[in-house]
């Protein structure tokens, strides 16, 4: 495997030294093969010898399979080295003509404390995983509690919103990937609560940084997007109840695009993925509904009878965004996701409105179930979307729907009532008649918010992010089932 790098000889001896100062994790891997740009194959493997002869005087081979996990490597001056016995470099007369050589060393240098550095020296698949003294700074986030092969070199991503539902999923897929992540909330006082959120889910310490900003605003922009090479925009209104006045969603969710947008284009950064929705695709096409729903339909805002405030705001919102980056701020990469019903695990009681759906089936709110249904997605997928969105150069410009499967009200309910027979006696019976439920809506919030469903059958394609992009979502019923866990466990039904 062929890995472009950009490696600057005289660095070495000061990544060397430093690594083993700061206590920083080395990883050794063999037979990665090293495409160098303007230095010799010898001179690159006598640098990296003198690496790895002064990094096994600091600690012997560590096989323990727990390695990957923050905190694993020692503090202090020792650094951490796993290595199997290494064969001889290949050092060929047609390595040093096309300067790609067989070398059985790959360094991953973990922690962001060197950057400058570690951008030199840093080569093959780079891995944030947290420095070996366990401590986050610089902005920079720490760790996975797996490896996983990332990006070259530790970019850094910013999530909007990042105490949200799609949003904190996004920050572990993100961090997994290896990427170095950072949040905004509306205070900055959050991210403790956030940090703690995430540490206790992913099962390993999480500490990003928040820096406060709101959409309503422009305070905190400018700084949220600094030095950052992409930003998730997933932060947006979802509420609970709907507003009488579509200003009241519009505004944030349009003017707040915009503000990231405006940042992200004068901060330098590469690409902004948005979180959109089916919301901004399916609606206001009345009987003429296409089935399935792709990504080439906009919503049409102006039928309201097939629209609420929220379907409007999403596809003003959308719009707004792609009308940015193809006038004034032309330069600026876009990619949307946008998502069905949202489903999947909660992290804590303090979940999305989506889980409504769960909340209305489990609650006992509901005597007989509607007779429409939804197109559902787990909420890893959306996170999982988001990233290959951000990372796949042909998801430039494009748009792309997230779902798995459509279910009906009817069958979430059987399928509840069949992994969770205790509670049976609050799942409802039946179904509500059309007429019924247009009553019902008048004093339950919730119902009024889908009414827009009733008679249709808004079932989305998702073959476009799987063609293009490979995505692998998980089915509609285990997005349902382990929501319902998830609300179990944490005592919400």
């Amino acid at each position: 495997m062929q890995i472009q790098c950009r490696v600057i000889f005289l660095i070495f001896s000061n990544a060397k030294n430093a690594c083993l100062r700061e206590g920083i994790s080395i990883e050794v891997h063999l037979n990665t093969v090293f495409a160098v740009a303007k230095l010799h194959p010898f001179q690159m493997s006598d640098a990296i010898g003198d690496l790895v002869s002064d990094c096994k005087k600091q600690n012997k081979a560590n096989s323990d399979p727990n390695r990957y996990k923050q905190g694993a490597g020692p503090a202090g001056p020792n650094a951490q080295i796993q290595q199997v016995a290494s064969p001889e470099v290949n050092r060929s007369k047609h390595a040093c003509q096309t300067d790609v050589y067989q070398e059985p060393e790959e360094f991953l240098l973990t922690d962001r404390r060197l950057e400058p550095t570690l951008h030199f020296v840093t080569f093959g698949h780079f891995t944030c995983l947290k420095s070996s003294r366990g401590i986050d700074v610089n902005g920079g986030s720490a760790l996975v509690s797996r490896k996983q092969k990332g990006p070259l070199m530790a970019q850094r991503v910013l999530v909007t919103g990042a105490t949200g539902f799609i949003a904190s999923h996004t920050v572990l897929s993100l961090l997994e990937k290896g990427y170095d992540v950072r949040g905004t909330a509306r205070s900055a006082d959050k991210a403790e609560k956030l940090n703690a959120t995430l540490s206790a889910y992913a099962e390993t310490e999480v500490n990003i940084p928040i820096v406060a900003a709101n959409l309503t605003a422009d305070e905190g922009w400018a700084e949220a997007v600094e030095g950052c090479d992409y930003v998730c925009h997933v932060a947006s209104p979802v509420p609970a109840n709907l507003p009488k006045n579509l200003d009241d969603l519009l505004i944030p969710a349009r003017d707040g695009a915009l503000r990231v947008l405006k940042a992200s284009k004068a901060a330098g950064v590469k690409r902004v993925v948005m979180t959109s929705s089916i919301a901004a695709v399916g609606y206001g096409h009345g009987n003429n509904t296409p089935v399935p729903l792709t990504e080439e339909l906009w919503t049409n805002p102006d039928n309201i009878k097939d629209n609420t405030v929220y379907t409007q705001s999403k596809t003003y919102a959308e719009r707004a965004a792609w009308d940015y980056v193809t006038g004034e701020g032309q330069g600026l990469e876009l990619a949307t996701v946008n998502p069905v019903a949202v489903l999947g695990p909660v992290m804590s009681g303090d979940f999305s409105a989506s889980l409504e759906i769960i909340l209305q089936l489990m609650g006992g709110k509901l005597p007989a179930t509607p007779k429409f249904g939804f197109s559902i997605v787990d909420v890893r997928d959306v996170a999982d979307l988001h990233v290959l969105a951000l990372e796949q150069p042909e998801a430039a410009g494009e748009r792309y729907i997230a779902s798995e499967g459509f279910m009906m009200f009817k069958d979430m309910g059987v399928l509840l009532g069949e992994h969770f027979p205790d509670y049976s006696k609050k799942l409802p019976k039946g179904e509500l008649p059309d007429w019924l439920l247009k009553v019902s809506s008048l004093f339950n919030p919730v119902l009024k918010q889908v009414m827009p469903e009733l008679g249709k059958r808004r079932e989305a394609s998702f073959e476009k992010a799987v063609s293009q992009l490979g995505w692998q979502p998980r089915t509609a019923e285990e997005a349902v089932l382990s929501a319902a866990r998830s609300l179990m466990k944490h005592g919400v039904i």
